[in-house]
């Protein structure tokens, strides 16, 4: 029998760890984002089709912090809103801001908030979250430019 060498290419071992937990490789990520994304993937696959989930999901992505101490969703640099949602309460709306009954059933917003201006690839963002959510809603993208 031959001698076998031992496997020393990172790239290779990371297509081989992304096969054991079922994750797609894809060039369009890079290193450090592939090691993240496989690292946690089985924790993705558990909340997939959830405001957790997509949140992870862009986390591990974006490297934006996931900002669970704030209580206002808004706030987050990871903002997933449903626009009437429990928050939406009438005394508080002004005009022009009230669409009575109802609006888009299962519609949610998405809102990024990046530290850097065009540090985030919209594309790869939007085909997560496609990825992502259940395949009945709908969505709004928006991707903030700092200050």
């Amino acid at each position: 029998m031959g001698k076998s060498r031992p496997f020393n290419s990172t790239t290779g071992f990371i297509t081989i760890l992304a096969h054991w937990v079922g994750w797609p490789v894809e060039s369009i990520w890079n290193l450090p984002q592939q090691r993240r994304l496989i690292r946690r993937a089985v924790e993705i696959y558990r909340w997939r089709g959830t405001r957790k989930g997509l949140r992870l999901y862009l986390h591990l992505y974006t490297g934006l912090p996931l900002d669970e101490n704030l209580p206002n969703e808004a706030d987050k640099h990871i903002s997933i809103t449903e626009p009437f949602g429990e928050n939406f309460v009438i005394g508080d709306a002004q005009i022009g801001e009230v669409v009575l009954g109802g609006g888009q059933a299962f519609h949610f917003v998405v809102r990024l908030r990046p530290e850097r201006i065009n540090s985030i690839s919209e594309q790869l963002v939007r085909r997560i979250i496609d990825q992502e959510k259940p395949a009945f809603c709908t969505y709004q993208l928006f991707i903030d430019n700092p200050m």
